[in-house]
């Protein structure tokens, strides 16, 4: 995905107009529109006013330069970094305690997924299986803030869930 393709999928995550990041991020809704539509990249203190409006972490918003074998050596920095080695089986062992947290939540999305599938009515099963993936996703958008909630990141998903909510018209 593109800074753009992140700006917008977290501004429509977060049931915003082009009109209300602009106002909140205090960058123009033109900017807006051309950074989303990757016309333009936003510099670093516009990507830092953008993510402060999603309330998300700015590396969130941004993506890697796609130069080859990128991806692989920012896992080699990990691994180097966290004092990485490997098992008897060869697997390779990670010193980065807060993977752990990122395996549980991905176990909630697993287990999600799990349960739609049982059920019969489609629109409900696309429902629960939106729903868990937009759970997943603000989890990662948010970290670290996530991962130091623990147990009250569902209270916080279940807020950030109420405040998106489109009121209902009568």
């Amino acid at each position: 995905m593109t800074i753009g393709e992140n700006i917008k999928r977290i501004r429509e995550r977060n049931n915003l107009t082009q009109k209300q990041l602009a106002y909140l991020s205090h960058i123009s809704e033109g900017m807006i529109k051309q950074y989303e539509t990757n016309v333009r990249t936003p510099k670093q203190d516009k990507v830092n006013q953008i993510a402060a409006a999603l309330d998300v972490n700015p590396e969130v918003l941004d993506v890697p330069k796609n130069v080859v074998g990128e991806d692989m050596h920012a896992l080699f920095r990990v691994f180097r970094n966290k004092n990485g080695k490997f098992d008897t089986a060869g697997n390779p062992q990670f010193n980065l305690p807060d993977i752990a947290l990122w395996f549980d939540e991905w176990k909630k999305y697993q287990d999600t997924i799990a349960s739609a599938d049982l059920l019969s009515d489609k629109t409900e099963r696309d429902a629960l299986i939106a729903q868990a993936e937009d759970r997943f996703n603000y989890w990662m958008d948010i970290y670290p803030r996530s991962a130091s909630l623990n147990h009250s990141f569902d209270d916080l998903y279940e807020e950030h869930r109420r405040k998106i909510e489109k009121p209902s018209r009568k």
